[in-house]
């Protein structure tokens, strides 16, 4: 059986995003011997990235900078020479070779990238995205009608839940080639990892937040929560897990507020045990697409208290597998109040969560995606 030739166009393949852990799952879990693919980033690493071993044999990496450098020496002068050749030549000899797919990972310039640079059969687009609240692609593009268009040549825009889906209708109008996959989840991933060590805790409530220490995740507005709720005498714990642009920032907030509670536990190769160990995830998101720590700590058992984004209730409902709160600071104050007073809450929680986990379907998925590539 001849593979179907697959290329693919991420930012990054280090699994620092949900964007790149959705290939990492995709890629992982699609049948081998049924796929050729080339994976090219924008950029990469040196460190835990190029000589990790994140896909399987039947992928290829390439990548058009480096984003960190050997110490000095030939490897160093050698890695600027690919900076600055890679970029221009690569797309030249894309145009030379022809797949049956090729993707875009998401909006905005990796979509033009795609749109103009490859030659495909089928050409697919990924968003991940809620456009109506975060259009940071607009910066990209002349116009909303030259993104549109260009969002328009691909076969299929593929949608990471209907929520985002709506929101392009919102923002761009009709769209036919709108489609909806759920992302991937591996759970059997997450059965290998998260008993893998034991997490020491205390007795008192544990709340565990995962995710990029930016602007986006709402952890500022989160500090600003634990702030209240230790005015108001509660006794719990917060373990923020993730690193990112907005650490030092989130450190002197947690020094000026006197947060003892708080801890910033920095990136994490394997999240699951603290997930596994936590009372309650805690979502602060500003905007999302997906969110898939929601999925994966619903997987270990564990319920979440979120704000309202994209693709949230399409998981939880209103309310029932998981509290979903409005997106703003009183909201999610108001709902971590009522979990610390009512204890009988986490049982009850725990029970539906379980319910839920039969909704994370691997393999459904996996079908579904295949489906359109």
């Amino acid at each position: 059986m001849k593979k179907k030739k697959l290329f693919i166009y991420i930012h990054q393949c280090i699994l620092k995003g949900g964007v790149e852990k959705v290939f990492y799952n995709l890629l992982n879990n699609l049948p081998q011997e049924q796929y050729e693919i080339t994976v090219l980033s924008h950029i990469a690493y040196l460190t835990d990235d190029i000589h990790a071993e994140l896909y399987p044999q039947n992928v290829h990496r390439r990548w058009l900078y480096y984003d960190e450098f050997a110490p000095g020496g030939i490897r160093r002068f050698l890695q600027r020479v690919h900076n600055f050749l890679m970029p221009r030549l690569y797309p030249i000899w894309l145009r030379f070779r022809r797949f049956d797919t090729a993707i875009a990972a998401q909006e905005g310039k990796y979509a033009r990238f795609v749109d103009e640079n490859l030659r495909a059969d089928r050409k697919l687009l990924w968003i991940h995205n809620d456009m109506e609240r975060c259009h940071w692609t607009a910066r990209e593009f002349s116009s909303l009608e030259e993104e549109k268009n260009c969002y328009l040549r691909f076969d299929k825009v593929v949608c990471v839940s209907h929520s985002v889906a709506d929101s392009m209708a919102k923002v761009f109008g009709e769209m036919k080639n709108l489609h909806v996959c759920y992302n991937p989840i591996d759970t059997a991933e997450i059965d290998r990892k998260m008993d893998l060590f034991p997490v020491e805790r205390e007795v008192v409530p544990l709340f565990v937040a995962v995710g990029r220490l930016a602007e986006q995740k709402g952890f500022d507005r989160l500090l600003r929560i634990c702030r209240r709720l230790n005015r108001q005498g509660f006794d719990y714990r917060l373990w923020i897990i993730g690193d990112g642009e907005e650490r030092k920032k989130l450190e002197a907030e947690i020094s000026k507020g006197g947060l003892e509670n708080v801890r910033l536990l920095g990136q994490k190769g394997n999240v699951f045990p603290y997930m596994k160990a936590a009372d309650w995830l805690v979502c602060s998101s500003r905007h999302e697409g997906f969110n898939m720590v929601l999925y994966e700590a619903a997987w270990c058992g564990t319920p979440a208290i979120t704000t309202d984004n994209a693709g949230t209730r399409e998981f939880l409902g209103d309310s029932q597998y998981g509290i979903v709160t409005d997106n703003d600071e009183d909201a999610l104050y108001e709902a971590m109040c009522r979990v610390l007073s009512n204890p009988e809450l986490l049982p009850r929680y725990r029970a539906a969560v379980q319910e839920r986990r039969s909704f994370i379907d691997l393999p459904g998925r996996i079908r579904a995606i295949c489906d359109v590539l």
